[in-house]
């Protein structure tokens, strides 16, 4: 058999055995049964748009929904677009989901108390509320200049908090000037007898509120809605409301949500304050497992299981915008999924925002209502395949094309002094306010298809013209939502720069030689940090400054050996595994364990309709083709180990002790042969049989003071 041909399938049968009857179960819906009998569902999320309510790219039917806004009834007209919403539905048999009760509560209500619209943030209640390139606004609110947003003006925010307790909104409305104030979120500081608590830093009086609930239930980590007005900055609320979820049955629950990851202090992976597990065993897209850290978007589909936790079935990483362009819809294809705009074929996803802002302002607005000659704003991401996917799709008048914010990665066809021309025809304008990356020189860059990326963003002068604010190199692509941070003094930027060098000093700390793709990670990071060093420098001491070069030459010179250190990774791999196909060959069992594989394969391909007792018999087949081609090795009895470690520590102690002077190299010859057959019995699958001598104080030229004396301790 051809030897390529016997590792393919050894790699496949193999994997194929492990998943097939270890892996986790196939239910999809987590309780649905045959009696169309509904399955309970819980939905959190934003709403992307309606045709009924849509909510995480799902359809919920809202003929017979309870709507409560803020506390109060309300009806599906009173939800828009970019709200984060808790759904409360159910799933029938058909596959139709409709919802009971959806409740809409917003982050904060009430006075703007600053503004800065460079940084596109503002303050209420003590809070920054930032403002990303996903937030929806207000119709009446520009998204350039934010106007008519200024001190004084009365906003509602829906939105999620961020690591530093920030506000990243997903849509603020303007509101009535006769509404009360409104805010919900964790109280902590609660003060019985001065009647006062605290959410976030805003603090509240409840000495004359009527509390849903009772006065004793006001402790710290309790979730409230409280209403009021705000006066001499305190909050002074009329009524306060106690969220107390409601306890109902876990097992047939699916859950669908969508929300920013928090990792505990015992590693705990939340969402939502839920548990996730199972991840190991989840299909992730756009990412991977090891990649979920504090603040990362992701939506999340699985069930609840009896104690609460979620058993994760898919976890979808919320990509970031990378690119807002303006123009005419060229082709609509509903089949496909896709529109055209400025010559770019984009996908259309069950994700996908869809916002009318044209003069017929459609409600229930979607790709069924485009037509060509629409002009639309679109914004969106670059998946691994190197397709346009649309987030969000604005449809505008055509008197209202000019200034809109634009966001594009493209490379440059042309540069003529203050313009750019790109691949795709876009005119980019260079003025004395446009910011360009110090890494970047405009006269050195490569031009054409295959030329230097560049990230712009700017102003739509047209919807041919794009005034640029910033340009900076592309050499990586953001895989995924980084929130917004407010504009930070000096301290605090310097931090958040010790924090990138740290995070990059962890990922270049794995022991593993580096993929390709984790080399253009680090490489974008390294490049990102240049620029954000460059714009410090001038009020870094000197001290300070040589410090952090000599960080980031470190951590290139790691790269760069980590480069080196792939392709052998690859070989020695590849060494091994032709080792195994030898030495199967040479010891006359590999026609006899390809028989045995195919076998295999074919009860594998009907393992579905195989029964407990057949599945067992299966695993133990497994289990005996494992250990033919020595992927399972036998285990030590405990005892045995530690009389085997026993010998290793004494054989160290030997060698230790002889190492300090002139060492009879007949005695060193046989210790190092004693040492190798015991790490071979303790470690068979140790990629080397050399002993592991203890290492040298790299101050002093004698060895360290003993420490223990077993392996694991020298090591």
């Amino acid at each position: 058999m051809n030897v390529s041909n016997t590792k393919l399938l050894l790699a496949t049968l193999i994997a194929a055995a492990i998943t097939g009857c270890g892996g986790a179960p196939t239910d999809e819906t987590g309780g649905t049964d045959t009696q169309n009998q509904a399955t309970v569902i819980e939905a959190v999320g934003e709403i992307d748009g309606f045709g009924s309510v849509i909510v995480n790219g799902e359809h919920y039917e809202t003929d017979d929904a309870e709507v409560e806004v803020d506390g109060e009834a309300g009806t599906e007209d009173d939800l828009e677009v970019g709200m984060i919403v808790e759904v409360e539905g159910e799933e029938g048999s058909d596959g139709k989901k409709k919802a009971r009760k959806i409740h809409f509560r917003s982050r904060a209500a009430g006075t703007i108390k600053s503004i800065d619209v460079e940084a596109r943030s503002f303050v209420i209640y003590k809070k920054s509320i930032l403002i990303d390139d996903d937030t929806k606004l207000d119709e009446a609110i520009d998204e350039v200049t934010l106007a008519p947003l200024a001190e004084g003006v009365k906003v509602r925010v829906s939105g999620y908090r961020n690591a530093d307790g920030d506000i990243v909104a997903t849509r603020i409305d303007l509101r009535d000037g006769e509404k009360p104030a409104r805010m919900h979120g964790e109280i902590s500081s609660v003060d019985p007898v001065a009647k006062t608590f605290v959410i976030g830093e805003q603090t509240v009086d409840y000495s004359g509120a009527e509390i849903k609930g009772t006065e004793e239930d006001l402790v710290d980590g309790l979730k409230v809605m409280v209403y009021g007005q705000v006066e001499d900055e305190v909050l002074v609320a009329s009524g306060v409301k106690v969220l107390v979820k409601k306890e109902r049955p876990v097992k047939p629950k699916r859950v669908a949500l969508k929300g920013q990851i928090k990792i505990d202090e015992e590693g705990n992976v939340t969402l939502n304050d839920r548990v996730l597990v199972g991840l190991d065993e989840a299909e992730i897209i756009n990412g991977e497992a090891h990649e979920l850290e504090n603040d990362v978007r992701v939506s999340v589909k699985g069930t609840l299981s009896e104690n609460g936790e979620i058993v994760v079935k898919v976890l979808k990483f919320e990509m970031a915008t990378v690119f807002r362009l303006m123009g005419e819809v060229e082709a609509v294809d509903t089949e496909a999924a896709t529109i055209t705009v400025k010559e770019k074929v984009i996908s259309i996803t069950d994700d996908t925002d869809f916002v009318d802002r044209g003069h017929g302002k459609v409600r229930r607005f979607s790709i069924d209502d485009l037509a060509i000659g629409d002009k639309v704003s679109v914004g969106g991401y670059v998946d691994k395949n190197e397709t346009a996917v649309a987030k969000r799709v604005t449809r505008i008048a055509a008197d209202k094309m000019k200034q809109r914010r634009g966001r594009i990665h493209d490379t440059i066809d042309s540069v003529d002094g203050d313009t750019l021309v790109t691949s795709d025809g876009l005119t980019v304008k260079v003025t004395e306010e446009t910011k360009i990356a110090e890494s970047l020189d405009l006269a050195m860059i490569t031009l054409g298809e295959d030329g230097d990326k560049l990230a712009i963003m700017g102003v739509y002068e047209d919807e041919n013209t794009l005034v640029a604010k910033y340009i900076t190199t592309l050499n990586f692509r953001p895989k995924k939502d980084r929130e917004p941070r407010n504009r930070k003094d000096h301290d605090s930027k310097m931090k958040d720069i010790e924090k990138r060098i740290k995070a990059i000093e962890t990922k270049m700390e794995k022991p593993n030689a580096m993929t390709e793709e984790d080399e253009k990670d680090v490489e974008g990071r390294l490049k990102d940090l240049k620029d954000r060093i460059a714009e410090r420098k001038s009020k870094m001491s000197e001290e300070k400054r040589k410090h952090i070069h000599e960080r980031c030459r470190k951590l290139k010179e790691k790269l760069a050996k980590r480069r080196a250190m792939r392709p052998k990774s690859k070989e020695n791999m590849q060494a091994r595994i032709d080792a195994l196909i030898a030495k199967l060959e040479e010891s006359g069992k590999l026609e006899e364990l390809m028989i045995d594989l195919e076998a295999l394969k074919a009860k594998l391909e009907n393992r579905d309709q195989l029964t407990d007792e057949e599945k067992a018999a299966l695993r133990e087949e497994i289990k005996a083709i494992k250990e033919a081609i020595g992927l399972k090795r036998e285990k030590l009895e405990p005892e045995d180990r530690a009389a085997l470690k026993a010998q290793l520590d004494e054989l160290y102690k030997q060698l230790k002790e002889n190492s300090q002077g002139d060492m009879d190299p007949a005695l060193r010859e046989e210790l190092v042969a004693q040492i190798k057959a015991i790490k071979e019995q303790l470690y068979p699958h140790h990629k080397s049989g050399r002993p592991h001598f203890p290492k040298r104080d790299k101050h002093k030229n004698k060895m360290p003071p003993e420490e223990g004396g077993t392996e694991e301790a020298m090591s």
